[in-house]
């Protein structure tokens, strides 16, 4: 199977859609209300999504989340 039908069936859209909410409110905890989901599920749909895609998509802080710019490589080295 090719790498991008592997990888079609792995992305949710819920995970997209939670991922746009969350950037769009500014962080995790901010799209808690726009999305009406706790904080763990937003975070644990948000892992899904870059362990799917095996890239870090947010910058995560004690001051809340933002977008890790493409091709920026994690600080640690890890997902």
């Amino acid at each position: 199977m090719p790498w991008n039908e592997r990888l079609r069936r792995r992305i949710k859209l819920r995970d997209l859609d939670i991922l746009m909410a969350v950037i769009a409110a500014g962080g995790m905890g901010k799209a808690v209300g726009r999305l009406n989901m706790s904080q763990s599920a937003i975070s644990k749909a948000v892992a899904d999504l870059e362990h799917a895609l095996g890239v870090r998509l947010l910058d995560r802080s004690q001051k809340g989340s933002s977008r890790r710019p493409m091709g920026t490589p994690s600080s640690n080295g890890a997902l």
